[in-house]
């Protein structure tokens, strides 16, 4: 598999893999999606998506759908963005490179720094 860190998404990359992260209200209640760092294409196709509304962003969660340009995007939950480690990263990494290594050829990071 090809991978490559990205800082802006391309239309020909056969699949990108987007970070996003949860985020907890004021008062603790509510954990909400973060996804304000994404290409606005990548925000309004997301939110087409029926199970987005229920999608936080929790570490380790996934969801993937096929953007209006053919492209496989995979939603990458890292958590609060806060409380985000290089060492979790690393994890959540290996994760899920072994789960998606024989299904994609070439794939393209865009991680918020």
């Amino acid at each position: 598999m090809n991978i490559q860190l990205i800082k802006e998404v391309k239309d020909s990359d056969e699949a990108v893999i987007i970070s996003a992260f949860s985020k907890t209200s004021k008062d603790g209640k509510e954990e909400t999606l973060s996804i304000a760092h994404w290409p606005k294409i990548y925000q309004e196709n997301f939110a087409y998506l029926k199970a987005s509304n229920d999608y936080k962003g929790k570490t380790g969660s996934t969801i993937s759908f096929t953007n209006m340009q053919g492209q496989t995007v995979i939603v990458w939950g890292l958590g609060p963005k806060t409380k985000l480690t290089p060492n979790q990263l690393r994890k959540e990494s290996a994760t899920l490179f072994k789960a998606i290594k024989d299904k994609l050829t070439h794939v393209s990071v865009y991680v918020d720094s």
